[in-house]
């Protein structure tokens, strides 16, 4: 999300003040990387910082738009950009000997169960935004963020800060949506 649908390129990234999560070492790499200043934020600060001005570009899922007040923030230039540029993932961690038998596996089985449901209150929640706000990336711009994303996820593999593992399955994932990307017909990560 955006306060200026003029920044659809790498190159207007440079000297941008983009949002960063405190501690999102992975994040940090990849704005510093495209010349962007990280700007850091939490959860309860992202949204005013975005609405004030203090952060010309934030990330987060659609669901936050109404609850962040985010069309306050993209004004009458701004837009959100329709483009996977992060990977939101979470982990639940439990103590065992609190929960049921097969507590773990079972709420595996549910989420995979649900996901179908999950996906449609994603779409409901897109569809709820209205379309002048929404922006596509250029096809050109498009190419080029996926190189430097990919760029950035076979460095950061490298460093440990992902995991090799879990890359490769994203990857899967993103080859198996969009096919034509170019990463889906390199084997070099």
């Amino acid at each position: 999300m955006t306060n200026d649908r003029n920044i659809n390129t790498i190159q207007e990234l440079v000297g941008k003040r983009l949002a960063i999560f405190e501690n999102d070492k992975a994040g940090k790499t990849i704005i510093e990387k495209v010349g962007a200043i990280p700007v850091s934020v939490t959860l309860a600060t992202i949204g005013p910082k975005f609405t004030s001005g203090q952060v010309d570009i934030i990330y987060l899922p659609a669901m936050a738009f109404k609850p962040f007040d985010i069309a306050k923030g993209l004004g009458t230039k701004g837009a959100v950009v329709r483009f996977p540029i992060v990977t939101v993932t979470y982990d639940v961690i439990i103590h065992p000997d609190k929960f049921p038998e097969g507590y773990g596996q079972k709420s595996r089985t549910w989420f995979a169960a649900n996901l179908d449901r999950q996906m449609a209150n994603v779409d409901k929640i897109e569809r709820s935004i209205d379309s002048r706000f929404w922006m596509e990336i250029p096809a050109p711009s498009a190419l080029a963020y996926f190189q430097v994303l990919r760029e950035s996820r076979i460095s950061l593999a490298k460093a440990g800060i992902y995991d090799k593992k879990m890359m490769g399955i994203l990857k899967k994932i993103r080859c198996r949506n969009e096919p034509n990307n170019p990463e889906c017909s390199k084997t070099d990560e």
